[in-house]
């Protein structure tokens, strides 16, 4: 269950379909993946670690030595 207003949700989904060019796969709807991403950044201890995007798009990242081992994905 999120915690967004079911309006507000949509609207999100349409601004990132619309503006962020987020589309539907095979099969995973818009609404499912933000959902989804939601989801992990709730339940994830650490948020500044989400280097994936939910259109499957990695950001190339620098950050300081000590804090590398922080931000390391399954894609190194």
């Amino acid at each position: 269950m999120l915690r967004m207003d079911r309006v507000c949700f949509v609207r999100l989904c349409n601004l990132l379909k619309n503006l962020g060019g987020l589309t539907n796969s095979k099969h995973v709807r818009i609404r499912e993946k933000v959902a989804m991403f939601f989801t992990v950044l709730v339940h994830h201890t650490k948020n500044m670690d989400c280097l994936g995007v939910i259109d499957r798009t990695h950001i190339d990242v620098q950050v300081p030595t000590i804090d590398k081992a922080r931000y390391k994905n399954r894609k190194g």
